[in-house]
């Protein structure tokens, strides 16, 4: 781990206490693990069961007072109107996809992680690659970014060095040998 900078508690029970009544479900990552925090709103037993086919997360309620958490995922009916109260909670990054939104504290991201990377090995080229809103910030600061041509996000192909095949293309390596990059 590069740096550790999980999100307080207290900021994550203040989270809890504000969107608890929403139809929404919330994955709590930890380093090496996660959990679901469900309300017990029957309405999102198909997110959970679509969840759980990813990351086969458990449900524990608790999670989140037992580990150190770094990010959070909140998804459900309700995910959207979560935005709103977002703007209240300033202490978090919010990336909004298509049907859930990523969390994690304020200042803290991929980006932050490229910078102590870059400080740490100055002498060497940062290649960083991503699909996704979250990837924005990670992919300015590398010294060469590549987005997948999978990525749904026009404006991190327009600013990359390079856009790959899409991933279902299976020519992902081919390209990175075509562009000399391995």
């Amino acid at each position: 781990m590069i740096d550790e900078n999980p999100i307080p508690k207290k900021k994550i029970i203040e989270l809890i206490d504000k969107i608890i009544s929403y139809k929404i479900v919330i994955a709590s990552i930890g380093k090496d693990k996660e959990a679901l925090f469900h309300n017990g709103n029957v309405e999102n037993l198909p997110f959970i069961e679509k969840w759980n086919k990813i990351i086969n997360s458990p449900i524990d309620n608790q999670f989140h007072l037992k580990e150190k958490i770094y990010m959070i995922n909140v998804f459900g009916i309700d995910a959207t109107k979560v935005k709103k109260l977002l703007i209240d909670l300033n202490y978090f990054n919010g990336y909004y996809w298509e049907k859930h939104i990523d969390l994690t504290l304020k200042n803290i991201n991929k980006f932050f992680s490229i910078k102590k990377i870059k400080e740490k090995y100055p002498e060497h080229k940062l290649i960083c690659v991503g699909d996704g809103c979250n990837d924005k910030e990670m992919l300015q600061e590398a010294d060469i970014s590549i987005v997948m041509g999978n990525s749904r996000y026009d404006f991190l192909k327009k600013n990359s060095h390079f856009v790959t095949p899409h991933i279902e293309e299976n020519q992902i390596f081919n390209f990175f040998q075509e562009n000399n990059l391995v």
